[in-house]
């Protein structure tokens, strides 16, 4: 593939769609000074006059202000260019979708930014097709040499990092329109439209041998007596549904000492609980009238425990610019005993947590977990056959140091960075994330 060259961009008042590049690109790509091309940015085609800058540096290029205007260009330091079909490419062009706008967008604007790329965040109905434009956010930076968010005309990204959120929006007409319009286009997307279903994940996972010994004893759409039968040999089953996320809607039952069972769930932080001798009844409570294959029960895992309070782990992969999976960032996720799920808890170092709990076994212990999470990121994208460009994964580990996986979650948030020993990975997640996001534009 013809790569990218990363340039300078320095911006002139000349009042004609001219772009000055150093001589040393006109020459590698056959280019004529004074001859008219036609400069791409995204879904936006200007044609420009190109002249020769044979004394400036190698790596910086001149646009004209007014070419800047045409191209809906936003005032940025750098991109990436090449020549390519007839057009000279500067880019890429970076769209990020959300079903609405949070501080996800803000913060992805700014990192991903850094790393040479026009970057957009908009919603679904914010574009236009007809005309080549997205009236969305990007990052400027004002003469005083800040940054600041505007909402303006941009052009129609290169490549687009799918964060909509909640899965039913999905279902909702424009949103499907414009899914099929980037389709018709050609607009590399990834992150696929549609939910991790838990047992639709445990099926694919279930296929890879060294995989499955990870899995808690599960049962998908599971009958009264499937849950007897597990919970004849585990202190506690977890009944997830199959489109949840964030730990809502899990319920929990355990046995009590005294023969009975205990049904526990939080909602809306409120915690619910009740007890009977009747497992059938608190069963029947949890399904209703939905049908037992909206669930998925899922034995307990013994975890381990530091200072009396539970951890699991949240590790967060990338695919880099090669498309291979990479973990970006890992934090242990601390909770205490009184909680129904592992969600909720506080972040902390990993070995800050391992190193107490293992001693010498804690790197090792470690590598497990990293290792499980590769295996699963290359499993689930195998099987699913959609770009998929991150994951997140849930990990607990027992009292033997052995990793389990609990969950894999699409498109997650940013809570595993908010730790200040952590933070710094964020950088090398949006590294990553940037890399992916030029290979998959073509740059």
């Amino acid at each position: 593939m013809n790569r990218s060259t990363r340039v300078h961009i320095q911006w002139t008042n000349k009042s004609t769609d001219e772009l000055v590049l150093p001589s040393v690109l006109l020459t590698r790509w056959g280019l004529k000074d004074g001859q008219t091309y036609v400069v791409q940015v995204g879904g936006r085609n200007v044609k420009a006059v190109i002249r020769s800058d044979k004394q400036g540096n190698s790596s910086t290029i001149h646009i004209s202000r007014m070419l800047q205007k045409k191209l809906l260009l936003p005032s940025i330091q750098s991109l990436h260019m090449k020549y390519q079909n007839g057009k000279l490419r500067l880019g890429p062009v970076i769209g990020i979708v959300y079903a609405r706008i949070t501080d996800h967008a803000g913060l992805m604007l700014r990192q991903l930014n850094a790393h040479a790329n026009v970057v957009v965040s908009f919603l679904p109905n914010e574009v236009n097709w007809s005309t080549g434009m997205v009236h969305g956010r990007s990052l400027s930076r004002s003469t005083t040499g800040e940054y600041r968010v505007n909402k303006q005309p941009l052009p129609i990204p290169d490549v687009i990092y799918n964060r909509i959120v909640p899965y039913k929006v999905y279902e909702r007409p424009h949103v499907r329109q414009f899914l099929q319009n980037a389709r018709t286009r050609r607009i590399p997307l990834f992150n696929p439209p549609f939910i991790f279903r838990k047992d639709t994940i445990h099926q694919y996972l279930m296929k890879h041998a060294s995989i499955r010994s990870h899995l808690p004893a599960s049962i998908i759409g599971p009958s009264l007596e499937q849950v007897q039968q597990l919970l004849a040999s585990h202190q506690a089953v977890f009944f997830k549904p199959v489109t949840g996320s964030q730990g809502k809607g899990i319920y929990k039952i355990k046995k009590a000492t005294d023969g009975s069972f205990i049904k526990e769930a939080r909602f809306n932080k409120r915690y619910i609980v009740s007890t009977s001798k009747d497992l059938s009844k608190l069963y029947h409570e949890i399904v209703g009238k939905s049908t037992r294959t909206a669930y998925i029960v899922q034995a307990d895992v013994q975890l381990a425990k530091i200072n009396n309070d539970f951890f699991d782990f949240r590790v967060h992969l990338f695919k880099d610019g090669k498309h291979k999976w990479q973990i970006s960032a890992i934090g242990a996720n601390v909770f205490g005993s009184q909680n129904v799920t592992t969600h909720g808890g506080w972040i902390k170092p990993v070995q800050e947590v391992l190193k107490p709990v293992f001693g010498a076994k804690a790197t090792m212990v470690e590598k497990g977990i990293l290792t499980l999470s590769l295996q699963v990121a290359n499993q689930v994208t195998r099987c699913i056959k959609q770009p998929v460009g991150e994951v997140a994964l849930d990990i607990g580990v027992d009292q033997k140091g052995k990793a389990w996986l609990f969950e894999v979650n699409s498109k997650p948030g940013l809570h595993i960075y908010k730790h200040w020993k952590i933070k710094d990975r964020l950088n090398h997640s949006t590294a990553l994330l940037a890399e992916h996001c030029r290979t998959q534009a073509g740059y």
